[in-house]
């Protein structure tokens, strides 16, 4: 039978130095990241799926008035309230838009977030206003990172 093994003095100090590392790294990893990129792409995201929704909704409109033989261009109460919704939520969907596009990043993480909305269906070349205006402040906002120095 082997006697019990006692932890050294060594053994005890690498162990807490072990621990605190697995702590920080942990650490590390939950802390949020502070990129306003995230918060323009929540928004824009936002934006688009209510903007969506109210694009549906008056294509069903168009099915009932449709259906029932009727254009959908006349005037009726429950027209002019789709259409002013679909006109509010297409500005905000527009403005949110160009807040993402004019919004620097500041971090790696939130740099390639910018580009990976680029390149989503509803990024840049699926999106709103793709012209030569909007790659004016696409390259803005990388410029803006590369400038901006440290990134973590």
């Amino acid at each position: 039978m082997s006697e019990p093994r006692t932890l050294s003095r060594r053994g005890a100090l690498l162990g807490a130095a072990a621990l605190s590392l697995g702590a920080a790294v942990a650490g590390a990893s939950a802390a949020p990241v502070s990129d306003p990129v995230f918060a323009a792409i929540a928004t824009f995201r936002a934006k688009r799926a209510a903007f969506n929704a109210v694009i549906k909704e008056q294509g069903e409109y168009e099915e009932r008035c449709t259906a029932r033989g009727v254009s959908f261009c006349a005037p009726s109460p429950e027209g002019d309230e789709i259409e002013e919704r679909y006109n509010a939520a297409c500005d905000a969907d527009a403005d949110a838009w160009w807040d993402f596009l004019n919004t620097t990043p500041t971090t790696r993480a939130g740099l390639l977030a910018y580009l990976d909305m680029l390149t989503e269906k509803d990024g840049y070349s699926g999106g709103p206003l793709a012209d030569d205006e909007a790659m004016g402040a696409i390259c803005g906002a990388i410029r803006g990172f590369v400038m901006g120095g440290d990134h973590a």
